[in-house]
């Protein structure tokens, strides 16, 4: 099969084409061992977008004294990113006597744009059914209501791990779930979130003991071992913890593809985040994500997967 090309403004590891052999025959092997992961904010969005707390700390039908202490408290040196979260989520509660109607109507203020081709990406998720996840510090109700506006193909196979606003039985919110929020440090929790999804097993290739009986006779016999469901993972970050996801479960093989607006962002991506490549620029589409998830899937194929993108 012919090596796939990035294109344009991307940085990737040296061991990227390794990579990706390898990936290729392990879901030439089987297709249902891959996941798809992904960030929301300035990754499924652009790094001009609205972000998911906008809409609900700035909402243009709340008062401006509400939007103020908002303010005051994202200004305000916390050593504990759950800190806060928690006290965010406690004053929006509190104070700003929001209802759903408010909330879903203060949205239309707020510009939240997808990257161009994420169609695409969405697309193939859908009709390949590969389970995907939207791990986000921000709010599901936010980003379930602007993926519906766009028109995003979702179905049973995305399930989010971020915040969510609970509306009580009069559509006022009483409270953000989970207690413990998802922040960025904190998305490392998704295994334990879905733990009998990530505890699925295969029947592994068989294989074949021998043991001794006696001193003149052997018997053999065949075992069929267990390996996880899932363990290759396409993920998909603009931060260093984005790719922290999947950390505790070390027998994940993964292909780390991270968003920078500059040179200095991708050195760190590449860096500390482990990213196998950084697509530079702050109006990168998704386009060659689209075309990698094909290139993994059609690994049987001859056909060229080549991408041209520009910052």
């Amino acid at each position: 099969m012919s090596a796939f090309q990035f294109g344009s403004a991307v940085r990737s590891a040296p061991s990227l084409s390794e990579k990706l052999v390898k990936l290729q025959a392990m879901l030439n092997q089987r297709r249902d061992r891959l996941i798809f992961v992904a960030d929301f904010d300035h990754t499924l969005t652009t790094m001009h977008s609205s972000q998911c707390h906008d809409p609900i700390c700035y909402n243009p039908l709340l008062p401006t004294d509400f939007h103020k202490g908002c303010t005051k408290i994202m200004n305000t040196p916390m050593s504990d990113w759950n800190q806060w979260w928690l006290l965010c989520h406690d004053y929006v509660v509190r104070e700003a006597n929001l209802t759903a109607n408010l909330f879903r109507d203060g949205l239309n203020s707020f510009d939240f744009q997808f990257r161009d081709h994420c169609h695409e990406l969405f697309h193939t998720l859908h009709t390949e059914n590969i389970p995907s996840f939207i791990v986000s510090a921000g709010v599901q109700n936010v980003i379930e209501e602007v993926i519906a506006r766009e028109g995003l193909p979702v179905g049973q196979h995305v399930q989010f791990f971020t915040n969510r606003m609970v509306f009580d039985e009069e559509d006022r919110l009483q409270t953000f779930e989970p207690p413990l929020p998802v922040t960025s440090q904190t998305k490392c929790r998704l295994p334990v979130h879905l733990p009998d999804l990530f505890a699925q097993t295969v029947p592994a290739h068989a294989t074949t003991t021998t043991s001794s009986v006696d001193t003149s006779s052997e018997a053999t016999e065949t075992t069929a071992a267990e390996t996880p469901k899932y363990d290759v993972a396409l993920v998909l970050g603009d931060n260093v913890w984005d790719f922290s996801v999947l950390k505790d479960l070390p027998h994940f093989e993964t292909i780390n593809v991270g968003f920078a607006t500059h040179e200095e962002k991708a050195d760190t991506l590449m860096e500390k985040g482990n990213c196998d490549v950084v697509l530079i620029g702050s109006h990168h589409d998704m386009q060659p994500v689209a075309a990698l998830l094909r290139y993994l899937l059609d690994a049987d194929s001859s056909s060229d997967a080549t991408t041209t993108t520009t910052a």
